[in-house]
């Protein structure tokens, strides 16, 4: 195995706190799709020591900061539910978003929305800066035809793409947060 950002004893410690941190429910999905918390183990470090995986995890360490704070996040990933509602948050977010569809991108009532979205981001994966992170998914949502099929089913025919383009217009703005336009 070629573990390039993080070692096989640090996989092997993320995936320790990983599983610390499921509850009963989610600990179930996995034995009832691996059979055993043994074999996702197994299956979590070969896929985890893939050279796709490593670019991710790269990913990661570059949006963190730095390993230390990634690992530091991975080890302690907060409360569950404080979790669960940055997600009804950003679902919220993303709604408002796409119904301006239509309206300039750069709008500020678009780039006001997509501040909140920044904020939700940063708040949810404990994020020092998460321009790296929306402008990748933001790209994304401009030409992955997959995500925009499964985003447009919930936010509306057309609305990821839009959703992409206000993110973007809002992280390459020069002065682009906390009231500094």
């Amino acid at each position: 195995m070629d573990f390039e950002v993080f070692s096989k004893t640090e996989l092997e410690d993320l995936y320790r706190s990983m599983e610390e941190n499921m509850n009963e429910d989610q600990k179930a999905l996995f034995i009832e799709q691996y059979g055993s918390m043994s074999a996702w183990k197994e299956h979590f470090l070969k896929n985890a020591s893939s050279e796709e995986a490593q670019k991710n995890f790269q990913k990661v360490v570059e949006w963190h900061g730095s390993k230390e704070k990634a690992l530091e996040v991975s080890r302690n990933p907060g409360n569950p539910d404080s979790f669960s509602a940055y997600q009804k948050q950003m679902d919220v977010v993303l709604r408002k978003l796409a119904a301006r569809k239509g309206q300039d991108a750069d709008s500020p009532e678009v780039r006001k929305l997509a501040e909140e979205y920044d904020f939700v981001t940063r708040q949810m994966f404990r994020l020092p800066d998460a321009s790296a992170m929306v402008l990748e998914l933001a790209a994304a949502y401009q030409t992955n035809p997959k995500i925009q099929a499964a985003q447009d089913r919930v936010y509306g025919e057309g609305s990821t793409e839009f959703i992409g383009r206000a993110l973007e217009a809002f992280y390459n703005r020069p002065a682009r947060r906390w009231g500094t336009e």
